[in-house]
């Protein structure tokens, strides 16, 4: 005599048509749960939120054009946060439309307390509103 094994829902029709009861096997237990770290807060969005409080007259809406070297001013105050993290956090700023329009040729760049820190290049206004039209092309792009 030769067996035939069924499972899942072919076992449950199978047994309902000859009407029988089908014997349900062990639930198969699910993999343990591998421990990991609890998911941490976006770093870079943290230290937005910090320098939106210690320094309004650099991170403002509309947003002033920053100086060059900003993020190195940023490290010094913004003790606890990594290289990495200020990357991040200046490339979410700077990546906004709102600042990519703010970069005018001659427009004044400032520093962490709002004072002058030079002006913008007409090099860097044409990168802009190159990156600005990309930006807008993708965003009205359909998805």
């Amino acid at each position: 005599m030769s067996t035939l094994s069924l499972k899942g829902d072919a076992l449950r029709r199978a047994s309902a048509r000859l009407g029988l009861r089908a014997s349900t096997p062990e639930p198969e237990l699910a993999p343990a749960p591998i421990a990991c770290a609890p998911a941490e807060p976006d770093r870079s969005t943290a230290l937005l939120t910090f320098l939106l409080a210690v320094a309004p007259p650099a991170f403002r809406d509309p947003p002033p054009p920053l100086a060059i070297s900003i993020r190195i001013d940023i490290a010094r105050v913004a003790t606890g946060y990594s290289a990495r993290d200020v990357r991040r956090a200046l490339s979410t700023w700077c990546w906004r439309s709102s600042y990519l329009r703010a970069l005018s040729p001659g427009a004044v760049r400032v520093h962490l307390d709002g004072s002058a820190a030079g002006t913008v290049s007409d090099s860097h206004a044409a990168y802009a509103q190159e990156q600005l039209t990309k930006l807008i092309a993708k965003e009205r792009a359909p998805q």
